[in-house]
């Protein structure tokens, strides 16, 4: 369980616990000096169905500044119930990126506050940092928003 807030809880919905891109991801964050935790979700039937586990991501969720996900598209129905679920309950910032965004980002638009597309070691510091300064990311190359401007 997080004792501290966080900076960045980076969700990774998936069996595999290696998840290298994220564990690479979360060590540049750390590096740029943002404070993350990794949490892998290989199933929400726990947190579908049992209250105690819900309510135990949720805790997660309310310590975190920042709340993204990483994922393919066999991901994708996972992270739109947690993403509406953390919505319903808090006002955070959530943000998407990872392979089913990059290819599909004029489809999950406006699914989360942001998605970011292509590889994001460079842009996500920056969009943490905006972010957490309560500045406008809209501008930041990469990041799609439901702004009808973006152009890749």
């Amino acid at each position: 369980m997080i004792k501290e807030p966080i900076d960045f809880l980076m969700v990774y919905p998936h069996g595999d616990i290696q998840a290298y891109s994220q564990r690479i991801l979360l060590g540049i964050l750390e590096e740029a000096g943002f404070s993350v935790h990794l949490l892998i979700i290989p199933t929400i039937a726990g947190i579908q169905n049992n209250p105690y586990l819900r309510d135990s991501f949720l805790k997660m969720v309310e310590k975190s500044r920042i709340v993204g996900f990483g994922f393919m598209s066999n991901g994708y129905e996972m992270v739109l119930y947690l993403t509406k679920l953390i919505k319903s309950n808090f006002s955070k910032n959530v943000v998407w990126g990872g392979p089913h965004c990059t290819t599909n980002y004029q489809k999950t638009v406006g699914e989360a506050d942001a998605i970011l597309i292509g590889e994001s070691d460079r842009i996500l510091p920056r969009y943490i940092e905006a972010v957490i300064n309560n500045k406008s990311f809209e501008g930041l190359p990469q990041v799609v928003t439901k702004k009808a401007s973006f152009i890749p």
